[in-house]
């Protein structure tokens, strides 16, 4: 089994093609001998672009090939940081305390979630301790991008990132892209789940990117404190919240799309 998987792993790797793969019910041995296998150098697969995840209570291994377009979600996010920034809303302490991760994998989460593997595509991680001199040992914001899936797989995501590391992932953004339909067009969702320590309920919501609805939705924001996971400087209000412009994310998606043959869907 762990042979098949791995071939048809490494093929994928090496062509792009499928850009994405999922296998259900993965013996644990049988991952720990396929993540081992395509970390050997012997494979030469260290110039390709790759994300692996593994759901270790569920036994499922997700392969994902990045897609060019898919990056234009961070595009769009790191916009909203810097206009939030020329806008006053966030403060110059902010680049002494806040970093960016992407392209790197987490493994230490915790209970049901324990041995379970997570790549990063892009994330805030607060600085913490005295000095803000260290990595907060978990991303406060997380975003992910690519082709659509089941909604209880994106849930799925959702919930590892946070029950997985005891809720210090307060924001989880998905933004999905929906394959071609006849007219070659794309559907583009966002969602958006919010938790915090102390068992409150994740709050999950829902914008629709393509087709534009006909009534605008409200924009969405995110506080400097679910950046901060609850720990902001002391010189950074809490309260204050980064709009999140739904209007801008069209209008790059549209555009990677077009780049890319296909049409937004109307």
């Amino acid at each position: 089994m762990s042979c098949k998987i791995f071939h048809q792993v490494l093929a994928a790797i090496k062509t792009g093609s499928p850009d994405l793969l999922i296998f259900d019910n993965v013996d644990p041995d049988d991952f720990a001998l396929i993540l081992e296998c395509l970390r050997h150098p012997a494979n030469y697969i260290a110039q390709f672009s790759f994300q692996i995840h593994w759901f270790a209570s569920d036994k499922i291994l997700k392969v994902v090939m990045p897609v060019r377009f898919h990056g234009c979600a961070e595009g769009w996010l790191h916009t909203m940081i810097m206009i939030a920034r020329c806008d006053g809303l966030i403060p110059g302490v902010w680049h002494e305390t806040m970093w960016f991760g992407y392209s790197r994998e987490y493994n230490n989460f915790i209970g049901e979630h324990t041995g379970s593997v997570k790549a990063l595509h892009w994330a805030f991680i607060p600085l913490v301790g005295p000095d803000r001199a260290k990595e907060a040992e978990f991303p406060s914001v997380v975003l992910e991008s690519g082709w659509s899936e089941s909604a209880i797989q994106l849930r799925r995501d959702a919930r590892l990132w946070q029950e997985g590391s005891r809720q210090e992932v307060r924001v989880v953004l998905q933004v999905e892209f929906y394959r071609p339909d006849q007219q070659n067009q794309i559907r583009v969702d966002l969602s958006i789940s919010r938790t915090c320590p102390g068992g409150h309920p994740t709050q999950v919501e829902h914008y629709a990117i393509f087709p534009a609805p006909e009534d605008p939705q409200q924009n969405p924001s995110i506080s400097l404190d679910e950046f901060y996971a609850g720990d902001c400087p002391p010189t950074i209000d809490p309260a204050i919240r980064v709009p999140l412009d739904l209007a801008r994310l069209r209008d790059v998606a549209a555009g990677e799309l077009r780049h890319r043959g296909n049409m937004p869907a109307e």
